[in-house]
Formats: structure tokens, sequence, C-alpha cells
């Protein structure tokens, strides 16, 4: 049994370095203004596809409407993200509107 459970650990941390690798953080550097191609959505976390090459990792990020939709709510194929080089703020276009978020600890 014991044996079975560091299997599963061990698989679960390669999955997770390696999706890491794949979908780096968005930094505070990063320029966007792409239509999401796929999305997977993993403990919070919401890994997004813009094109093969392009693909980032969103952790951290709150509505600035309080009590608005979280990303994770609104989130489809097809809906415009932009953001500006050295801004924290990431706009969405879904379904017609826009909702504004903050992410927290760019770098």
């Amino acid at each position: 049994m014991g044996i079975g459970f560091v299997a599963i650990v061990s698989f679960l941390m390669v999955t997770s370095y390696v999706r890491s690798k794949e979908y780096p953080d968005l930094s505070i550097n990063v320029s966007l203004r792409d239509k999401v191609q796929d999305y997977t959505i993993d403990h919070g976390a919401v890994f997004i596809k813009f094109s093969p090459e392009k693909k980032y990792r969103i952790f951290e990020i709150s509505n600035l409407d309080v009590g608005g939709p979280t990303l994770q709510d609104i989130i489809t194929v097809g809906d415009l993200v932009v953001k500006r080089s050295d801004s924290d703020t990431l706009t969405i276009t879904h379904d017609g509107k826009e909702y504004l978020y903050i992410i927290k600890g760019l770098k």
C-alpha cells in the first residue's frame, strides 16, 4: 500500500512539473490580446492556451467587481484576453461583456 501511495504522489509531482514548464506563470512583462483556444482549470489555477506556442498559467486573480464572477466561472473558448505589458490587470471579454481582474503576485 505504501508503494502505491508513493507512486501516486510521484506521478502527481511529475505531472505538475511538466505542466509548469508547458504553461509558465503569466508575468508582468507579458502583453496579450488573444482569444482563448483551450483552457483547463485545476486546483484553482487556470491554464490557458492561446496558440500552440503561447500558453500561460494564472493562479491568484481577483475580480475588480466585488462579488463578480471568478475567472474560473466565466472563461470559455473564444473569450478575448487583454493584458498590457507592465500591468497587473487582465480584461476578459466574455459573451460581449468585459470583466476586469487583478493578477496578484506578478513578477
